[in-house]
């Protein structure tokens, strides 16, 4: 299982990179216990990556909704979230492509309904 997260972190805008920083924080703990620190890895800015190899289809059916679930609870910031699966490790970069394509699509639908320049 891939799943690329990207932050859009209302903390930062608002409070400063103290508040930003402390999100990170947050969502990392947050996925640490849900997956465990070996299988997370920061990409650099709010992008984190979290790897589960060798996981049925059903169990990343499961462990998707389980992180889901928990970071739709996260009130600091929005976060946009691509999973991908596949069995065959051979395939492991075309299905980072995939999550991270997801990811931003994910991304780019909460701007669209939430376009900051709508505002008055």
């Amino acid at each position: 299982m891939v799943l690329k997260l990207s932050m859009i972190v209302m903390a930062l805008q608002r409070y400063g990179l103290a508040a930003g920083d402390a999100v990170l924080c947050k969502v990392a703990s947050l996925l640490s216990r849900q997956v465990g620190s070996e299988n997370i890895y920061r990409e650099g800015g709010d992008e984190f990556i979290v790897l589960l190899l060798l996981m049925s289809e059903q169990d990343f059916l499961e462990a998707k909704k389980a992180i889901q679930r928990k970071l739709s609870e996260t009130k600091e910031c929005v976060i946009a979230v691509g999973f991908a699966y596949t069995e065959d490790m051979m395939q492991i970069n075309e299905t980072i492509t995939l999550a991270d394509n997801k990811m931003y699509k994910d991304e780019a639908e909460y701007y669209r309904i939430h376009d900051w320049r709508k505002r008055s």
